[in-house]
């Protein structure tokens, strides 16, 4: 699963993309773009079973990673099955808390409490700021591409550093002129070298971000 569609990517472009193109967007942009979003937001967004190990805090609350929280498979606490309920052995919050029943969490061992869970948004679920700010993104990146693309010569782009005898095939004309032949060079800003998430992205995602409670 990724957090947005070459359909959601095309909607920001409002262009008619090519299978071709549409494969690597598919295939290499939006990965590309969702693991940085899913490294500012400091957990994975899609839905999926992850298992946390935590030392025993000797305090009633511990929190899971990947929110939301759809389920709890199994808790262990020193080596010991624990069972969810209000008159059990503990309960948990779709926010990743998890909550010990009467007593708190054994700190007899480290890494002593084992929690296997199902975490994170489906598809129908996903949040339409992080689903928009990932094709955004994306289409950013590939709106530069296309420039850069669109503006080189026919032919292979070759590395002046080869031979600077001949053109690279990359040559971006600002100005032309025919007559007693001008023409100006101007210098490309490649966005996709660039951070991929912008300020407004993050201000965007920050709601989503990952929280230390205490």
């Amino acid at each position: 699963m990724a957090l947005c569609s070459v359909s959601d990517v095309s909607t920001f472009l409002q262009l008619d993309l090519n299978s071709t193109l549409e494969g690597h967007i598919t295939n290499t942009y939006i990965p590309y773009v969702d693991a940085a979003i899913k490294r500012f937001l400091g957990y994975d967004v899609e839905e999926a079973t992850h298992t946390e190990t935590f030392d025993g805090n000797e305090q009633n609350d511990i929190f899971l990673r990947h929110v939301p929280i759809s389920s709890i498979s199994s808790i262990t606490e020193d080596g010991s099955t624990l069972t969810e309920g209000n008159e059990r052995d503990f309960v948990s919050y779709s926010n990743g808390r998890v909550q010990r029943i009467t007593i708190r969490w054994s700190g007899i061992k480290p890494k002593n409490v084992v929690v296997t869970y199902v975490g994170g948004y489906s598809a129908a679920d996903m949040p339409d700021v992080i689903k928009m700010t990932s094709a955004r993104a994306t289409a950013r990146l590939v709106m530069t591409s296309l420039q850069i693309s669109a503006k080189a010569d026919t032919g292979e782009v070759s590395t002046h550093l080869v031979d600077n005898t001949n053109t690279t095939n990359f040559d971006v004309a600002l100005t032309e002129r025919v007559g007693d032949y001008d023409v100006a060079f101007g210098d490309v800003i490649i966005q996709n070298l660039q951070p991929v998430l912008t300020a407004a992205d993050m201000a965007m995602l920050q709601p989503f971000r990952s929280r230390f409670f205490v």
